[in-house]
């Protein structure tokens, strides 16, 4: 049995890729957007997901923390439009999973986090 690991990746450039990660390793979050720390997003499109896959833990979303603040960073149009708050986000978002005690998850194999991927990309 395979215990690797998955969370996705939304880009600036408007491309979703699953990658290999441990995302309750919190610390290892950052550098995959080459951050030096993240702030969380959560929205009513990653809970409407969850639900309708029927995921073990909510979706949470992990940006560059700040990012806003960042002139070098590229707007993440993506991102913003999930965003419930309607403001932009910049930057390459980390897409995981979060249990109840909102601590970060991986997708537990490659198919969940695909399914989940093509659920975001769906209109509403």
């Amino acid at each position: 049995m395979c215990n690797e690991k998955f969370v996705i990746i939304a880009d600036v450039d408007n491309h979703m890729r699953i990658v290999s990660a441990d995302a309750s390793n919190w610390e290892s979050l950052p550098e995959l957007i080459d951050a030096n720390r993240c702030d969380t997003m959560r929205c009513q499109k990653f809970r409407s997901v969850a639900a309708h896959l029927q995921l073990p833990g909510a979706l949470l979303g992990c940006l560059d923390r700040d990012a806003f603040r960042k002139p070098d960073l590229e707007p993440n149009w993506r991102a913003s439009q999930w965003y419930d708050g309607c403001a932009d986000l910049y930057g390459d978002m980390i897409i995981c999973m979060e249990d109840d005690n909102f601590s970060p998850l991986s997708f537990s194999s490659r198919e969940q986090a695909q399914s989940v991927m093509e659920a975001l990309l769906q209109r509403p």
